[in-house]
């Protein structure tokens, strides 16, 4: 059984032996829903026919990870996040004080309880906890930039979050690949993306955010046209392991905004877990 969230992992060996909540309702989100939850604008036209500017505010936004582990070195933490990814599931590490190996993520709890059961079913040791990005603000940036910086961020949580729902719809079901329409939108997303990820990459202060950023959102995509290609559950554990890396990417490019602050700027709370 899953220990409660608020317990606090042990280092040990990666075994294989979850338990949750409530979430979100179940099925495919519209393309008006998914931006409604990413609590971005996006990009308009001002009265004189330009374009209008990219939102520079992200929402604070929870996310439900499903967590292997606390472990005492950096070894230990990266052993068993490669024992994860080799047996053919998700795996993770992020150290911000602590060295947490992750093996999946949700938009909400009762999701990432689906993740936490199909792993409990191979004995891997694992509990639920939600993780905070938190709401950020461009003026709390103090680089030339940090307006686009932002602009970036919100367009990878947005796609991320569509490529998230997919994950979780395809890990509760039969491997029966993609529907094509979806799959259709998922590219049009990534192009749309694209269009932005290298600009906001050379441009931004804090390059190696934004670089941990497209590399994530690059190697979800690839994973993805490998799942449409040949729909195994595999490359849906491995699109996992992507949106790890990119949660904690985003963690650390608001960790990057509030050290760069203006005096007297609004600052981002810290990333981190909540409550």
């Amino acid at each position: 059984m899953l220990p409660a969230a608020g317990e606090a992992g042990t280092e040990r060996e990666a075994g294989f032996a979850g338990h949750g909540g409530t979430g979100r309702t179940n099925g495919w989100p519209d393309r008006a829903d998914a931006g409604g939850e990413a609590g971005t604008e996006g990009e308009g036209t001002s009265p004189d026919g330009d374009a209008a500017p990219l939102p520079v505010f992200l929402p604070e936004r929870t996310y439900y990870v499903v967590q292997h582990g606390v472990f005492s070195s950096p070894e230990g933490a990266a052993a068993a996040a490669d024992l994860l990814r080799d047996s053919g599931y998700a795996g993770a590490v992020e150290d911000d004080g602590k060295l947490a190996v992750y093996a999946g993520m949700a938009p909400g709890r009762d999701e990432a309880l689906v993740i936490a059961r199909r792993l409990e079913a191979k004995r891997l040791d694992v509990y639920i906890k939600p993780v905070v990005l938190p709401a950020l603000d461009a003026a709390s940036g103090g680089w030339p930039g940090a307006g686009d910086a932002l602009a970036h961020a919100a367009e990878s949580r947005l796609l991320m979050d569509l490529v998230l729902d997919v994950t979780i719809e395809c890990l509760k079901g039969p491997e029966t690949g993609l529907p094509e329409d979806r799959w259709r939108e998922l590219r049009e997303a990534h192009r749309n993306w694209t269009e932005r990820a290298l600009a906001a990459e050379a441009g931004s202060a804090p390059e190696s955010d934004v670089r941990a950023v497209n590399r994530a959102v690059a190697s979800a995509m690839a994973a993805l046209e490998r799942y449409a290609k040949e729909p195994a559950e595999a490359y849906m554990w491995q699109v996992q392991t992507a949106l790890l890396e990119h949660l904690i990417a985003q963690k650390q490019m608001a960790v990057s905004l509030s050290a760069s602050a203006q005096p007297g700027s609004r600052t981002a709370e810290p990333a981190g877990i909540s409550a």
